[in-house]
C-alpha cells in the first residue's frame, strides 16, 4: 500500500507539473487571432524560459529555485482559480477566509512538492502544436 501511495504520489507531481506548463490561465485583450496565437505562444515561450532557468538554479541551489518557482507561479498562474477546481465541492462551502487560506496553503505545497523534485528533471522540452482562443 505504502508503494502504491508513493507511487500515486510521484505521477500526481509529474502531472501537476505539466499542467502548470500546458495550461497557463491567460487572458489575451484583442480580437486578431494571429496576433492572440503569437501572444500566447509568446507567453509560453517565456515562461518556459523561466522553467529552464528554474529547474537548473533549483538542481544546485534549492532555495533559490524555490524562490524562482514562486515568482514563475505568481507571474503566470491565478492561484485562486487553481485552488478553487483543485478542491470542488468543499470550495463553494468555504467561507471567504478559508478560500484564502486553502490557496495560500495550497500554494505554499505546490511551491515545496516541486522544488523537492528539482533533481529529478533533467530537461524540459515542449512542443506548441496549436493554441486556441477560448473565453474572453
Amino acid at each position: 500500500m505504502h508503494f502504491l501511495y508513493k507511487m500515486n504520489k510521484l505521477l500526481f507531481i509529474k502531472y501537476l507539473f505539466l499542467f502548470f506548463i500546458l495550461f497557463p490561465f491567460i487572458s489575451f485583450a484583442t480580437n486578431d487571432s494571429s496576433k492572440i496565437q503569437n501572444r500566447a505562444i509568446d507567453h509560453v515561450s517565456s515562461m518556459m524560459v523561466e522553467v529552464h532557468h528554474l529547474l537548473e538554479v533549483g538542481k544546485n541551489s534549492p532555495e533559490e529555485g524555490r524562490l524562482l518557482l514562486k515568482n514563475l507561479l505568481n507571474s503566470y498562474f491565478d492561484p485562486i482559480i487553481i485552488a478553487k477546481y483543485s478542491s470542488m465541492p468543499a470550495w463553494r462551502k468555504a467561507s471567504q477566509k478559508e478560500r484564502e487560506e486553502f490557496t495560500d496553503l495550497f500554494k505554499e505545497y505546490l511551491i515545496d512538492l516541486a522544488s523537492r523534485r528539482f533533481h529529478e528533471f533533467d530537461s524540459v522540452k515542449y512542443h506548441i502544436l496549436f493554441s486556441e482562443m477560448r473565453g474572453k
